[in-house]
């Protein structure tokens, strides 16, 4: 009698560990489910280029004459804040000259705001270098409004923080029509892309012709895979301690 006492106590506690167990991982996967989703949507609001952010807009420089177009890229003192040109000639005259590469302040012209870039075919166009430095799992998505001819916006990568060392992650090359037309791609990086910086470049692929660009927008998503790694081997290690009571049980 007192061994089937026993016995019947010696399951019930194995019992009560199974559902101990079982409601452990339900509370680690639902737990970690959650985070994933509050990471996920904090992830998604990293904009390291836009309207606001790095003058991906073009609205933030010294411009401030309707009609007027200033070569910014390329001059000393008129410098478009956040791009650069790495063309550091200028033949043409200060205001009111479409020389090569720059801004116009012109509302009809934007495609939202009053300024918009332009550049030039034959000209090394403009980029802007943000601080932001890749890792693993980083997937970026460009995004920008261009018309008018032939342009090409290209993802880079520096390794010391200028340009001198860009390396081309991904590009593309587009004819445009008059009217604005919204473009995009996505890159994720790879081993050779961490611990380097990343920016935006824009440029006329061809000799001759003007494409205008506006609104350029780089934000970037880190890959959740490795957070849903860490998750599960918490789970199976949880799982494995409690199999080892069940059985000293």
């Amino acid at each position: 009698m007192v061994g089937d006492i026993r016995t019947t106590s010696s399951q019930s506690s194995k019992i009560n560990l199974q559902k101990h167990m079982k409601q452990t991982l339900t509370h680690i996967l639902t737990t970690g489910a959650i985070g994933l989703a509050s990471l996920s949507g904090i992830s998604q609001a990293a904009v390291l280029i836009d309207g606001t952010t790095l003058n991906g807009s073009f609205e933030s420089s010294d411009l401030s004459i309707a009609g007027d177009a200033k070569n910014g890229f390329d001059m000393v003192g008129k410098d478009i804040t956040n791009w650069q040109n790495t063309d550091t000639t200028y033949a043409g005259v200060f205001d009111n000259s479409y020389d090569d590469t720059g801004v116009d302040y012109n509302a009809g012209g934007a495609h939202s705001g009053n300024q918009f870039a332009f550049v030039h075919g034959g000209d090394s166009g403009t980029f802007n270098l943000t601080s932001y430095i890749i890792s693993p799992g980083d997937l970026f998505t460009l995004t920008w409004w261009g018309r008018a001819d032939t342009i090409a916006v290209r993802l880079f990568s520096s390794s010391d923080g200028t340009y001198g060392t860009a390396s081309t992650l991904n590009e593309l090359v587009q004819v445009q029509d008059n009217a604005y037309t919204q473009y995009s791609f996505n890159y994720a990086a790879v081993p050779a892309d961490y611990g380097k910086t990343i920016g935006v470049s824009i440029f006329h692929p061809l000799a001759g012709g003007w494409s205008n660009a506006d609104d350029v927008m780089l934000t970037v998503v880190p890959e959740p895979s490795s957070s849903m790694s860490l998750i599960f081997g918490g789970a199976a290690l949880v799982l494995r301690r409690s199999r080892k009571r069940s059985s000293a049980a």
